[in-house]
């Protein structure tokens, strides 16, 4: 039985977007029915069920350290025949072939939104171990055009698997539970949400701007910032600070994120630049209405589904806000809120395009094995 290990330490410490990713990942390639045996690779501790699959020992000092020093020998003594990597960082020398997911280029095309250490160490790896890679994931048809285009790495080298929402982002019908959250975080009744890490790529500063022009025509509106705070989120944090009825909650348990969605009437991510976007799918899936710019992945993921607007036109933002406060009074009912997400980012497809992936790359191992029937 061939053996597939999955570097899980995105799933350390408070869940981003990375770590709903890698989550994913794992529960789709530990479908009961598949005939491989999974295990997972991390430097600290892992959440139950995960950190049963663990091998290897722990270095909590350093993450970097582990990855390029103790975990090619792991890989190596463990008889690992595939590993994969959802961050986009592997080891310098693996010692076995793998798979890594890359999930945007900003790095390079929006150097600026990045922190100097990681501009420092990743902007050379990245090269290096997305050519080494037996094959690359990425998230988004306009991702695959950037690796390529970027890196120079062949399409045919390159499979996009589309991220998916989690099952318990749906509409939340009762009234009791959603009022303990928004008691819990002091949540406004008519609320514009962002949800994501507090950081230059998204755009904050613009969409504060916009959202102060906005309250001329709408004061009793307001604005919830939920994520942890990110690189240069001291400039963003204050600019909100001089703006009314602007709230920032901190990073939200994933527990309580689907009933914040389902407190607010609309959310909005105008980015810089995405790779996939994943709020306005968990947004949407919760029936929620969404504003995201019209570049990048995300006008090639919702641009039929939501509205749009020009990321560096804070009149446009503004303009598109007030639009976005005029549908909150939709039905928002389980049917409903189906409709509205593209079938192509729908779970069942996530977890098959993952699956289909590493059979291949297992080649001999997976010869006449049927697809599972498990995955759903």
């Amino acid at each position: 039985m061939p053996r597939i290990a999955v570097d899980a330490t995105p799933l350390i410490g408070i869940q981003t977007g990375i770590g709903t990713y890698t989550l994913q990942l794992l529960n789709a390639l530990t479908a009961p029915n598949e005939r491989w045996e999974v295990v997972t690779l991390a430097n600290k501790a892992l959440p139950a069920p995960f950190e049963a699959l663990h091998i290897g020992r722990h270095f909590s000092l350093s993450r970097w350290l582990w990855m390029q020093f103790m975990l090619p020998f792991t890989l190596l003594w463990s008889k690992v025949d595939l590993a994969h990597f959802p961050n986009s960082i592997a080891p310098l020398f693996c010692p076995v072939p793998y798979v890594v997911t890359i999930h945007d280029m900003s790095l390079f095309t929006h150097t600026w939104t990045h922190p100097p250490s990681r501009i420092v160490t990743m902007k050379w790896l990245l090269p290096f171990i997305a050519r080494r890679a037996r094959h690359i994931i990425t998230v988004s048809e306009f991702s695959k055009s950037e690796i390529h285009q970027v890196l120079g790495i062949p399409r045919d080298k390159i499979t996009v698997v589309h991220e998916t929402a989690g099952p318990e982002f749906r509409p939340i019908h009762c009234n009791a539970l959603l009022e303990d959250v928004r008691s819990k975080y002091a949540l406004p009744r008519n609320m514009l949400l962002y949800v994501g890490t507090l950081e230059p790529r998204k755009n904050l500063a613009r969409l504060l701007s916009a959202f102060e022009q906005m309250q001329a025509q709408a004061q009793e509106w307001h604005l919830v910032l939920a994520g942890a705070a990110g690189y240069d989120s001291e400039t963003i944090l204050a600019q909100a600070a001089q703006i009314s009825n602007v709230h920032y909650l901190g990073y939200v348990a994933q527990e309580d994120l689907p009933a914040v969605y389902n407190c607010a009437q609309g959310l909005v991510l105008p980015s810089l630049h995405e790779g996939f976007g994943l709020p306005p799918l968990e947004a949407l899936a919760c029936g929620i209405p969404v504003l995201t710019s019209n570049t990048s992945a995300l006008q090639e993921l919702y641009a039929e589904n939501g509205l749009s607007c020009d990321p560096l036109d804070v009149a446009d933002i503004s303009a598109q806000l007030m639009m976005l406060t005029q549908l909150h009074s939709a039905q928002r009912t389980i049917d409903t809120a189906q409709e509205t997400i593209p079938s192509k980012l729908g779970p069942r497809i996530f977890a098959h395009a993952v699956i289909d992936v590493h059979k291949s790359m297992l080649g001999d191992f997976m010869t006449e094995q049927p697809r599972a029937e498990g995955v759903r």
